[in-house]
This record gives C-alpha cells, sequence and structure tokens, in this order.
C-alpha cells in the first residue's frame, strides 16, 4: 500500500522475488508519444516505418527508436552500450544488433533497455552485477521473467519496467530500496513493486525508482539523497512507494540523478529532488526540495526531460525551454552560465520530442530531423559536430 516511509527493515536474500505473479491484462497505460501530426509515414508502401519515435540518451551515448522498430545508437561504446556486438566508439549512428521490433527504449549511464512488441525487454551495455561492478554486455540479451512490458527506465544501477497491467517490475541493485520490494542486495530477475497498481509510466534515477499513477500523481521509493524520492528526510530511503507532494495532475514525468519533474495536465512544469546547478528551476534556500514545485518560465508544457544537472520542457507550440548547468552548452541557447531561469532553446522550432543525456539534450522536429546540443567529448552529438561541445542545437545525421 502507498504510505508514509517506514523505517529500514532487511529483507534476508531474494524472497519476495516470488511476488511476481501476473494479473489480468486491460489496464491502458498514459505513456505519451511524440507529437508527430505533422508527418506523413516517411515510408514507402511495405517498408519499415523510418520515422523517428523516441530519443535517449546516457553519459556519452545517445540512440533513436524508428516507428518500424529498429534502434540506432552513437557514441562512446567502451562498455557496449551502443549494441553492435563491439566496443569500438561510434561517432555516428548504428543499428543495435538484433532489435527491430522496438516499442520504448531507455537510456542509463552506459547501459540501454528496449521493450519489444512481443512485450519482452532486451538490454545492453555495461549491465549492473551483485559485486556492484558491472560487466560488459555488447549485444542486447533478452531480461528473464518480464512477458507483458509497455514501458521501461533505466537508472544509475537498476531498472524497471512496466507492464500492461499497471504494475511495476525492477531488478539490478537493492541495498536503497529502489527495487521496491524493501532493502534487497540484488535481483537477477525482475521482482514486483509492492504496492503499486494501475501505473502508466515509470522513471528511475540514482538509486531511486517512480511511477505515475492513475489518478494522475507520482509515487518514488528508494534513496531520498537530495529528496530524490520525496522523502521528508534525506538520509533515509523511502522502502514503500509514496506518493510526492505536489505531484497532483501529472501526465508525463522524467528523471535522472537526484531529481524529477513533470508536465500535468494544465501545461505547468513542477520539479523537486537536488537542486546542484539549478537543475529544479528555481531558487531553494538549501540543496534540495522534497516537494514537487512549479517552474514558473513554463508554460503550455507537452513533455518534461531530465538530465544529470538540467532540464528541459516541450510546449505545445514546439519550443524548447531549458535551465540548470549550462557549462557544456546543454541549455541550447548559445551560452554557458547555469540558469535557475528556464530559457529557451535557440534555432529549434516545431519539436515533437525532447530527451535529454548527462550533460546533453536532443529534439526531434517536424521534419522528422534530429537536433542536439550540449557535451560532446564522447561523440554523443552524433557526428554533428568535431567540437567538444555545442552551445546550440546541431542537426544529427541519422542514417535512412
Amino acid at each position: 500500500m502507498i504510505g508514509d516511509t517506514p523505517r529500514m527493515r532487511w529483507i534476508p536474500g531474494l524472497a519476495l522475488a516470488l511476488a511476481m505473479t501476473s494479473a489480468a491484462c486491460g489496464a491502458r497505460t498514459g505513456l505519451l508519444e511524440p507529437d508527430d501530426a505533422a508527418l506523413d509515414g516517411g515510408s514507402e508502401a511495405g517498408a519499415p516505418d523510418r520515422t523517428i519515435r523516441q530519443l535517449s540518451g546516457g553519459y556519452s551515448h545517445g540512440c533513436a527508436l524508428r516507428r518500424g522498430g529498429q534502434v540506432l545508437c552513437w557514441g562512446m561504446n567502451n562498455q557496449g552500450q551502443i549494441g553492435d556486438g563491439t566496443t569500438q566508439d561510434r561517432p555516428t549512428a548504428v543499428y543495435v544488433a538484433g532489435v527491430n521490433d522496438a516499442t520504448r527504449i531507455s537510456s542509463g549511464h552506459a547501459f540501454n533497455c528496449a521493450v519489444r512488441s512481443s512485450g519482452k525487454v532486451s538490454c545492453w551495455g555495461a549491465r549492473p552485477r551483485p559485486s556492484g561492478e558491472s560487466s560488459i554486455q555488447a549485444s542486447p540479451v533478452e531480461v528473464d521473467g518480464l512477458e507483458r512490458a509497455v514501458d521501461v527506465a533505466v537508472g544509475s544501477n537498476h531498472t524497471c519496467a512496466l507492464s500492461d497491467d499497471g504494475k511495476v517490475h525492477c531488478w539490478g541493485m537493492g541495498l536503497n530500496g529502489q527495487l521496491g520490494v524493501g532493502i534487497v542486495p540484488f535481483a537477477d530477475m525482475p521482482v514486483v513493486v509492492q504496492g503499486i497498481s494501475g501505473a502508466t509510466q515509470v522513471i528511475a534515477g540514482t538509486g531511486y525508482s517512480c511511477a505515475v499513477l492513475a489518478d494522475n500523481t507520482i509515487a518514488c521509493w528508494g534513496s531520498n539523497v537530495d529528496h530524490a524520492a520525496g522523502g521528508p528526510i534525506a538520509s533515509e530511503p523511502v522502502l514503500v512507494p509514496t506518493k510526492v507532494k505536489g505531484t497532483e495532475g501529472a501526465r508525463q514525468a522524467s528523471s535522472r540523478s537526484s531529481h524529477a519533474c513533470l508536465v500535468s495536465t494544465d501545461g505547468a512544469v513542477r520539479c523537486w529532488g537536488g537542486n546542484f546547478s539549478k537543475k529544479l528551476g528555481f531558487e531553494t534556500t538549501w540543496c534540495c526540495s522534497p516537494d514537487a514545485q512549479v517552474v514558473k518560465e513554463v508554460t503550455g508544457a507537452r513533455e518534461v526531460a531530465a538530465g544529470d544537472a538540467h532540464s528541459c520542457a516541450r510546449t505545445e507550440s514546439g519550443e524548447v525551454w531549458c535551465w540548470g548547468l549550462g557549462m557544456t552548452g546543454e541549455l541550447g541557447n548559445g551560452k554557458t552560465p547555469d540558469s535557475s531561469l528556464a530559457v529557451q532553446v535557440v534555432g529549434l522550432s516545431g519539436a515533437r520530442h525532447v530527451a535529454l543525456g548527462a550533460y546533453h539534450s536532443c529534439a526531434i522536429d517536424a521534419s522528422d530531423q534530429v537536433w542536439c546540443w550540449g557535451d560532446n567529448r564522447g561523440m554523443q552529438l552524433g557526428g554533428a559536430t568535431s567540437e567538444d561541445k555545442s552551445t546550440v542545437p546541431v542537426k544529427v545525421p541519422i542514417p535512412k
């Protein structure tokens, strides 16, 4: 049951992993699709639809999902995060091996997962291990125990998936309670988060997880460093899913590192958690905020995305506004100072989707072009520039 934060408790072994029972299907999800009314499909009859459906970003890499199901990635590949079976860096986009039916993607630091049309999930890159280290998984490998996934979220050392019955399943490191079954060392296979039903989206950050619920609120669990999980005491993890204050009316959310943001049904953006480099979009008198608070400069928002130290929102009119760290140009306004005030990304119009990596940002425009800006030291701008950063959007060459 969603409720107050309990005291820390230790669950020996992984007995609660047996809670992975399936309920009857039929629940609908509230996952948002990029606005694509301006697109004509972009493919010849009988050919896979090559329009870009979704983007995701890691620390030094990026990925794109075509509507036809193919996934492409680019950037640093030292841990197999490009998914082409090698560890060779890819300055421009290449296809992920063996994935041609993906419906959703998510990227962490150097790890990615894709939901397949079958409801299964495949992952590749730096796979978390019980020791706390990671192993290289250079090609996609199917996750055992998932059959009906519709969404996936990669955190720092764990992953969560949403199934079509509104339940959330998590696996990986669990020492902060991020798996939703109390404190466990590690779960190789997905375990069902206790007390969550009717979820419509799942997100994950550094040691914590959250779900958008059917009543348009958000519940979080796991590490509460900088109040990332919305708990009142930053030193205490949130061990059962607990609603974050100020998240009423949420329709879409995003998290990364120690903060999260939401878009509400009235087009407002609200953020909570750590405020390093002003990434919450408002000034705080101390490090963080346990409650979701409004980013005042943004109205009419359709989508929000969180990076490690910055955030961006896309509006109904196709503008993109960003705030937080600006050191590597991730705000996209042609400048590098940090900003607690949202600033408009220059030279970009008609955006229908926005996604962030750790220190870079990307968007899809109405003509299906991918634009990225920010840090490029790991080639995460996809061959759009040879410079180590770009303070304005540059066009990423995506192979047709």
